[in-house]
């Protein structure tokens, strides 16, 4: 493991920060508009009844604007802010994969309905999200891989977008 990159601050992605800068001393990278909602991790559980999930925080290192890059070795990752899931959610993203936290699902999108969520963004980010290339899988925070022109073609939730 050579960093974290963290795509939004939801309690179910970045819950057990501390303990994987506990066991890897790497960089973090967080989007900058998730701060807000990221230093809400202490409270979270309670939210969804939960307390028991409630959890720390963790260090950020790099936060990150939309078009910034990263470089992992000979890769560059590409960051793009798609807010809507959350204020500040964002996708990180090479020439043959993107990593869309709960942007985008095989088959769905995410979820709007929850504290800080955003429609009309989010409608606006998945029209970014399908400018890229169609050949980039799609490694989601939940479901199977799918590619992004597999769900141009039959995401239901995308058809606005055809």
């Amino acid at each position: 493991i050579q960093m974290i990159l963290l795509t939004h601050g939801h309690l179910d992605h970045a819950g057990s920060l501390v303990p994987l800068q506990q066991a890897f001393d790497v960089p973090t990278y967080l989007p900058r508009l998730e701060q807000a909602l990221f230093e809400t991790l202490p409270k979270q559980g309670d939210w969804f009844g939960a307390p028991h999930m409630n959890r720390p925080c963790g260090r950020i290192d790099y936060w990150l604007n939309d078009g910034d890059m990263i470089e992992l070795g000979q890769t560059q990752l590409h960051f793009i802010s798609t807010p809507g899931h959350t204020p500040g959610q964002g996708c990180y993203y090479d020439e043959n994969d993107i990593f869309v936290g709960d942007t985008l699902f095989s088959g769905s999108v995410g979820r709007t309905d929850l504290p800080m969520g955003d429609n009309v963004l989010m409608q606006q980010s998945l029209a970014k999200l399908i400018e890229l290339p169609g050949h980039l899988r799609v490694h989601s925070g939940h479901g199977p891989v799918t590619t992004l022109a597999q769900e141009l073609a039959t995401n239901p939730f995308l058809e606005f977008l055809r």
